[in-house]
C-alpha cells in the first residue's frame, strides 16, 4: 500500500492499472468514488506528473443515471 494512503480502505496500486489504462470502475457509493481519484491524483502528483485525464471511477448510482 502506497504510504501516503495509509488512511485509505483500499490499496491504490491494485487499481493502477485499470485508471491508467482509461476503465470504467464503479463503486457502491459516491464517496468511495471520490477517493479513488483523490487517491490517484496523489499518487500521479508523488511520481511527479502534472496532468492527467480525470479517471473514469463512477458510484453505481451515478453510472445508471448516466446511462439512463
Amino acid at each position: 500500500m502506497n504510504p501516503e494512503n495509509t488512511h485509505s480502505f483500499y490499496d491504490i496500486d491494485a487499481l493502477a492499472g485499470h485508471l491508467r489504462s482509461g476503465q470504467l470502475i464503479l463503486t457502491p457509493t459516491f464517496r468511495l468514488a471520490r477517493r479513488i481519484k483523490l487517491g490517484w491524483a496523489q499518487q500521479l502528483r508523488h511520481s511527479g506528473v502534472e496532468v492527467w485525464p480525470t479517471p473514469r471511477v463512477m458510484s453505481l448510482e451515478q453510472w445508471w443515471l448516466q446511462c439512463y
